[in-house]
């Protein structure tokens, strides 16, 4: 269903290479000469969905409106071959960061990254972007899987602080 992606490796997203003396080595995908080159990047394939359902065409205003780390801004901006005019939002100072940095490494150079509250661009900008993604923050419900640890940190209390951000996320791109 995607042209662009790619299964690798097993758990732990490792892959496994035969060098010149033909031992088998493990490596992350971040090790490889393509992600160092800006060449391939890390996505869960669930993750790629969005901007293809997106449909991004050349000349569009596009808002990622809660844009870290930056894959689906980069899914975006390859698929219109950085042609259109992609915002990167992201309003934590850590996570704008990280989006900086991937956006840099990747090569993104048709975008613009802030990092405003989605109430502004609500107010400020009403029917001013062709097509708005937002993969609206959660509690890490999926790293679970990933990191079994991760769910001593799930709470109820959480939950529903994330359910009441999400809607005003929502509302606010609506």
């Amino acid at each position: 269903w995607s042209d662009s992606g790619y299964f690798y490796g097993t758990q732990g997203a490792k892959l496994a290479l035969r060098n010149k003396d033909a031992k088998q080595t493990e490596i992350t995908i971040g090790n490889t000469s393509a992600f160092q080159e800006g060449k391939v990047y890390s996505q869960e394939a669930s993750s790629q969905i969005a901007a293809i359902l997106l449909s991004p065409k050349d000349g569009d205003c596009i808002l990622d409106m809660c844009a870290s780390p930056g894959s689906k801004t980069t899914q975006i901006v390859s698929i219109v071959k950085n042609n259109a005019l992609v915002i990167a939002n992201e309003v934590s100072p850590d996570r704008y960061v990280k989006l900086r940095n991937n956006l840099h490494h990747f090569g993104v150079v048709c975008h613009a990254i802030t990092a405003l509250d989605t109430s502004y661009f609500a107010r400020n900008y009403v029917n001013t972007f062709d097509k708005i993604l937002v993969d609206a923050p959660c509690s890490g419900e999926g790293m679970y899987f990933k990191f079994p640890a991760v769910i001593n940190h799930w709470n109820l209390k959480t939950v529903k602080f994330n359910a009441k951000r999400q809607r005003k996320i929502l509302t606010d791109a609506f």
